[in-house]
């Protein structure tokens, strides 16, 4: 919008509310042309996979009323369960602070002392000086370098400039199937770094997959345990499989 392009003319800008109205105003006027006698629709998105809440639309009491199914949100465990808990308290404590200082001390010393410092600031509000809200003016000068900072680059790291491409992954449609594809092909080795590895019906698959290639291969997965703990005790995204038991926690599988 600040920089529209060449030949396109930004003849307003409509915000969030005014844009509600807009589509509900359009909305109504489609109903009524095409359904005159009707006040009461169910409105679904043709991909009913992808997005199985339905929206119930009262035309005469000007409502509308989200629906969401039961078995969208029906978890297997209820709440946090003992077990979730006990892990949930050894990850936080043990693991990230107690054997973290031992392994990395001067690392796990410096986190803390941030989380000690904003911690107090959170609860004393202290008035810390705030940045300004004034950005400093555009510069119009030559541009950056970028042959003498591959150069650097190269001098610095002792490697050398690479042709390489990006393939965007866009949601789980395109995203596990390439990533099932790239574990079954590894030939010398899998690194698996994630930050949440859930336990529902998509991950106990991945981590099946996994468990199977490190009998042929060498399989390293790291993870946030405290964050997998609780996604795990989430209640899942997606409906899961009818004969689908979810493990006590993806280190079982």
């Amino acid at each position: 919008m600040d920089d529209p392009p060449k030949g396109v003319v930004l003849d307003r800008s409509f915000s969030f509310e005014e844009t509600l109205a807009t589509l509900a105003r359009h909305v109504e006027q489609d109903l009524v042309q095409k359904h005159p006698g009707e006040s009461l629709f169910l409105l679904l998105a043709p991909n009913a996979k992808r997005f199985p809440q339905a929206l119930l639309l009262n035309r005469q009491q000007r409502q509308c009323i989200w629906l969401s199914p039961a078995a969208l949100y029906d978890n297997t465990e209820r709440g946090l369960t003992l077990a979730t808990t006990a892990q949930g308290v050894s990850s936080l404590l043990l693991e990230s602070h107690v054997l973290a200082l031992i392994k990395n001390p001067v690392s796990s010393v410096a986190r803390l002392s941030d989380l000690g410092v904003e911690t107090v600031v959170r609860f004393v509000r202290l008035p810390f000086p705030k940045p300004t809200t004034d950005y400093p003016p555009l510069s119009h000068g030559p541009g950056m370098d970028l042959a003498q900072w591959e150069h650097s680059l190269d001098r610095y790291t002792g490697t050398h400039q690479e042709e390489g491409s990006l393939s965007l992954l866009i949601d789980g449609e395109q995203f596990f199937p390439r990533l099932r594809q790239a574990i079954a092909a590894a030939t010398n080795h899998i690194r698996f770094d994630v930050y949440i590895f859930d336990k529902d019906d998509v991950a106990v698959g991945v981590a099946d997959q996994l468990k199977q290639r490190a009998g042929q291969v060498k399989v390293q997965v790291i993870l946030d345990r405290l964050g997998s703990i609780g996604a795990g005790a989430a209640p899942p995204g997606t409906p899961m499989p009818d004969d689908f038991v979810a493990p006590t926690s993806i280190y079982s599988t």
